[in-house]
């Protein structure tokens, strides 16, 4: 097995193993005294940086996810996304907290009542597996999933070969960060969760006129479809009406029918170009100027106060607006 194939291999519940075992060693004063078992944590980035050059707090890639758990993740406590960092075309995972399948119903089993003396009876006689099967009777119906949004997709002209490939996730301000070069062109994207705008930004940018170009557009696992609005896409679907957990085997595990509707938006802000809006996707010429600016530059400031100003969304029956926006080309 070689160095790419084990780490590939490295599960999440591996890594989470790891860290335990690794919280638990020993260590031994330098007075010599005797070892002090100690259940810390393993920093995953230290002070110092991994790497000389590169800041610290910081986790950062040569190459793009290819895997959801090896994604970026971006959040506010409520609105989310997995960002992959591809070359040729981004992929944004969107999550929003009120999402999930189901909706009100009754949870009550009135017979559970009924079970319990006939368990009680069962685990005192010492039929212990008899029990267990009685005490399945007490239990109500599954209880319902957390559901995916969609995804946001940017799929760039320049192609997908590209070089000196960087991605990052700054762990202090929450901002994940791709920058690559296609020729003599540096492209750049930055992405962060806005909690007071309630938005996902991202915000892409070339450092030479005329180079950037792309199409965005919004999918979803569910029955969905897009329309545009007033510029906006809008991505307008339902999550199921139920959908068994991923350890029962059901003859049909997913169902349609009154579950939650969702609204998410992409909105594109472009600077010096052109954007076209489609019921399907929003489109973004060449024209557009490629001003590289950084996050303590007026543009990037200006983005930070639009998201301050979205409006509050609702959280009973629907996700919340997803509008992306930006300084240059944001989607």
């Amino acid at each position: 097995m070689n160095a790419l194939t084990s780490l590939h291999a490295f599960s999440r519940r591996r890594f989470i193993q790891t860290l335990a075992i690794l919280g638990t060693v020993p260590r031994v004063a330098e007075s010599g005294q005797s070892p002090i078992l100690s259940l810390g944590t393993v920093p995953l980035v230290t002070e110092g940086g991994q790497s000389p050059g590169k800041p610290p707090l910081r986790l950062w890639y040569s190459t793009a996810a290819n895997a959801w758990v090896e994604a970026l993740p971006i959040g506010n406590g409520s609105l989310g996304a997995m960002v992959f960092g591809g070359v040729g075309r981004e992929r944004l995972q969107l999550n929003d907290d009120t999402l999930w399948s189901g909706g009100p119903r009754d949870w009550d089993n009135p017979k559970a009542k009924d079970v319990l003396p006939e368990i009680r009876k069962a685990i005192f006689a010492g039929q212990y597996v008899e029990a267990d099967a009685l005490a399945k009777k007490m239990m109500g119906p599954y209880t319902e999933s957390y559901q995916p949004l969609g995804d946001l997709s940017v799929t760039f002209e320049h192609g997908d070969v590209g070089r000196a490939y960087y991605r990052e996730l700054d762990l202090r301000t929450g901002v994940a960060r791709v920058s690559y070069k296609v020729g003599d062109t540096t492209f750049t994207r930055e992405a962060f969760s806005s909690h007071p705008g309630q938005v996902i930004a991202i915000r892409l940018t070339a450092d030479h006129p005329g180079r950037l170009s792309f199409l965005a557009s919004l999918t979803s696992p569910h029955r969905a479809f897009t329309a545009e609005e007033a510029g906006d896409l809008r991505l307008l679907g339902q999550a199921p009406s139920h959908a068994d957990p991923s350890y029962h085997d059901g003859a049909d595990p997913v169902t349609y029918g009154d579950g939650m509707s969702f609204d998410g938006r992409l909105r594109a802000i472009v600077k010096g170009g052109e954007r076209h809006g489609r019921t399907r996707r929003v489109a973004h010429r060449r024209r557009q100027r490629g001003t590289a600016a950084d996050r303590d530059s007026d543009e990037f400031q200006r983005l930070r106060q639009v998201a301050r100003l979205g409006s509050p969304r609702p959280r009973a029956d629907r996700s919340g607006a997803h509008r992306a926006r930006g300084a240059s080309v944001v989607g």
